[in-house]
């Protein structure tokens, strides 16, 4: 099989082998045939010079006989030259053999006919020895041309024959190499483009054959790997776009229950969020008031089965259940999903309780603050009111007199000076009771309450505030505006200023607060409870869990502190 599976090698290199071994015999045979012709040249001139030479011994004879001689041996010379006796070697014809046998045995018979006396018996026999010399040359010129013919016909064959091998090799090239390698690359290229179903031959026993099995195995390879990469890319792209759908959704539920007031409208937005998930069939909000009550809240439908419930629970208080069912088995993103959902919810149904109980604790601080305030302000100047009408009363029962009338105007006079003052203090309590946080905006409550104060005063009041609204809780916002506010009143009526400066500034973890003003100021040692509205401040402070201290003497106006933990 292995030599099978080479023999396109093989052949290639076998046949250039053999254009090798006829270009080399070809060639040797050609270099010799041409040393052999050019030797017969050679004997064909020598025996051609030997008839001349043949006639010329004749001739002498009979008039140079004193040469004769020298014209025999220049005629052995020529009948014994190497290159005739290079007939006598084994490639040489037998009859060529024969015939220069015979010549030199004529010869051997002539030369003693050779008498210079008696010419004739010689002379007489030239013509037939000269005509066996032709008969010689005429051989030789036979052997000359089949040599040159055997010549012509062995290149002529080993010309054609390394012509067909050559022709031969091409054909092997093209059709067993040329044409694999283009399939092989147009292969290539298909792999390059991603087509791996690309399949080449198999059945060619050859080198290109081994190759294209080893590149079809390759392209299987290819195929198995990327249409696995394929399924993974598929998979993740799938499973972010889920997690990006359930993280949309958890922003936007999010942000539903982050508002400032949450309530069914809310609940309910938030589950049809949910519901727009395809994997969850239905879903139900389930929340237990604290006065005992339930309230449903449901989205989807929910079947009998296959219910699966999460309590809804904070530091070990139950606040309701989430019941829901998904359409097929949860992923772990989807289990995730639904413990950050119960969290929101969880979250978000506390915040309800607390901001509930906070209000409540709010409305009853409020309540005994205006009970206080009005007990301190609009009660005192009712029961001096009450007080005067009495007096005014029984003023009226008494007998007319110059005393009575005087007392009576007095009366007269106080009251309209008490119902003054205590509509005054009505417009500033109900001024107080108006106060709200617009959004929680602490900067922008207490800048509009600072431009009240400044219609109800000459003085010039500043503010310098430098507290982020994010670092205050509503109740300590309200609180901290109430005491500036209570402080600045007590400034403008009490203190006389030409100046009021607020500032407000908070370093690391503390709040800082300052009221201070120019005015008369006060003796701190002889401070009656309850003048300048201290108690309230006092009061206020204590809700906030800060440090307040009063600065002041006559004559040097009024420093209010304020100073509590974030």
């Amino acid at each position: 099989m292995k030599k099978t599976m080479h023999s396109v090698t093989a052949k290639i290199a076998s046949s250039l082998l053999a254009i090798l071994l006829l270009a080399v015999v070809t060639t040797s045979f050609s270099f010799i045939s041409f040393a052999l012709i050019l030797d017969d040249g050679k004997v064909i001139n020598v025996s051609g010079s030997m008839r001349m030479q043949s006639y010329r011994l004749g001739l002498e004879l009979t008039q140079n006989p004193d040469k004769i001689n020298q014209h025999i041996r220049h005629f052995e010379d020529s009948l014994y030259s190497p290159a005739m006796k290079g007939l006598n070697e084994w490639w040489v014809p037998d009859h060529v053999k024969n015939e220069y046998n015979a010549i030199i045995v004529k010869w051997k018979k002539l030369k003693p006919q050779i008498d210079i006396n008696q010419p004739n018996p010689f002379i007489n026999q030239v013509p037939h020895f000269v005509n066996q010399i032709d008969t010689f040359v005429n051989s030789l010129e036979r052997y000359s041309v089949t040599t040159l013919n055997q010549l012509a016909y062995l290149g002529s064959l080993g010309l054609g024959s390394i012509l067909f091998i050559s022709i031969y090799i091409i054909y092997l090239l093209r059709r067993r190499i040329i044409a694999p390698l283009k399939e092989l690359m147009l292969a290539s290229e298909q792999i390059h483009n991603r087509n791996f179903s690309i399949r080449l031959n198999e059945n060619e026993l050859s080198e290109l054959g081994v190759l294209n099995g080893t590149f079809n195995k390759m392209a299987s390879e290819l195929e198995r790997v990327y249409k696995g990469l394929e399924l993974t890319v598929h998979k993740k792209n799938q499973s972010l776009r889920e997690a990006n759908e359930l993280i949309n959704t958890l922003y936007r539920s999010s942000q539903a229950l982050s508002s400032t007031k949450v309530g069914k409208v809310e609940f309910e937005l938030v589950l049809s969020y949910l519901q727009e998930l395809t994997w969850l069939q239905g879903i139900e909000l389930e929340i237990n008031d604290r006065e005992g009550q339930t309230r449903h809240f449901l989205s989807g439908k929910l079947d009998e089965e296959n219910i699966k419930v999460i309590p809804l629970e904070v530091e070990g208080n139950l606040h309701g259940h989430l019941y829901w069912q998904p359409v097929d088995d949860l992923t772990d993103q989807q289990r995730e999903f639904m413990t950050n959902i119960r969290d929101i919810f969880t979250k978000s149904i506390y915040f309800i309780h607390v901001q509930k109980q906070s209000d409540h604790v709010l409305i009853m601080e409020e309540r005994a603050t205006i009970a206080r305030e009005l007990h301190d302000s609009l009660a005192q100047s009712l029961s001096y009111l009450k007080i005067q009408s009495s007096i005014l009363k029984r003023t009226m029962s008494m007998e007319p007199s110059e005393k009575v009338a005087k007392q009576r105007d007095t009366c007269m006079e106080e009251l309209a000076t008490g119902l003054n003052t205590a509509y005054a203090q009505l417009r500033e309590l109900i001024t107080t009771f108006r106060l709200s946080l617009k959004e929680g905006n602490f900067s922008d409550a207490l800048t509009e309450v600072v431009t009240l104060l400044q219609k109800q005063s000459q003085a010039i009041i500043t503010l310098n505030n430098q507290i982020n609204t994010i670092d205050l809780s509503s109740n300590q916002q309200v609180h901290l505006i109430q005491l500036i506010r209570e402080a600045v009143i007590n400034a403008i009526k009490h203190a006389k200023p030409n100046h009021i400066s607020i500032n407000c500034n908070e370093n690391d973890d503390t709040i800082m607060v300052t009221i201070e003003d120019n005015g008369i100021g006060f003796d701190q040692n002889i401070l009656k409870d309850g003048h300048f509205g201290l108690s309230i401040m006092k009061e206020r402070a204590s809700r906030l869990d800060s440090h307040l201290t009063i600065q002041s003497s006559v004559g040097n106006g009024s420093k209010v502190s304020v100073s509590f933990k974030k």
